[in-house]
């Protein structure tokens, strides 16, 4: 769905089930682009309130009932977007992020990048003191590489960044070789194509005998 102007996507009712946090996250960022994008962001704190009231759907607008507010901080934009974020947070459940995280490894369709940026997704609902290291132990447990996570392993040093580097070079490194050994295989059915024909003896007396009559 677009906007009046029909160049912009408006974001959709945010969902409150599932992981809140995440949910959050994420519609808070749409629906902070779509006020940029539109121009809707410099306007009166009462006029934004509305604005996201009328976006974050009829459960949104039933938890927003619940909330406590002093004189007319309802109309507040900062405070109702606090709140907002302070209600969806405090439903996490910090136990249950972290086993989908430590559950977390690369499938067989996963490029790397995306099972890295899957990983990043997890962990950010996690609460972890230091995120880059969490991820990096995450990256060496769950790469579907064996050799790779051997090189990984040999690293005394080893960081996010790097761990990165290595496994991002060693994937392009093995769609290239895979490349080269298919268009090798191409050639060599072609080549094998263009050689003439060998006839065996017996061949050329059976295409000389005359037919029977």
């Amino acid at each position: 769905m677009a906007d009046t102007n029909g160049q912009f996507v408006v974001p959709s009712s945010m969902s409150f089930s599932g992981n809140l946090a995440q949910n959050w996250k994420l519609w808070y960022q749409k629906f902070t682009i779509f006020m940029l994008a539109t121009q809707k962001d410099n306007l009166d704190q009462m006029t934004k309130t509305g604005i996201l009231l009328n976006h974050i759907g009829t459960e949104g607008l039933r938890i927003y009932n619940t909330f406590s507010f002093v004189d007319h901080d309802a109309t507040n934009y900062d405070l109702v977007v606090q709140k907002f974020k302070d209600y969806c947070e405090s439903q996490k459940n910090i136990i249950y992020e972290r086993f989908r995280f430590y559950k977390c490894v690369q499938k067989p369709e996963q490029t790397f990048d995306q099972f890295l940026t899957e990983l990043k997704s997890l962990a950010s609902s996690c609460d972890f003191a230091d995120l880059d290291e969490m991820v990096r132990d995450r990256v060496v447990m769950g790469i579907d590489n064996s050799q790779m996570q051997e090189i990984l392993l040999r690293e005394s040093n080893l960081t996010l960044q790097k761990a990165t580097d290595l496994c991002r070079v060693t994937e392009i490194a093995k769609i290239q070789h895979q490349e080269m050994e298919d268009k090798s295989c191409v050639l060599t059915i072609q080549e094998e194509v263009k050689k003439p024909q060998k006839w065996s003896k017996f061949s050329k007396r059976q295409e000389h005998r005359k037919p029977f009559k």
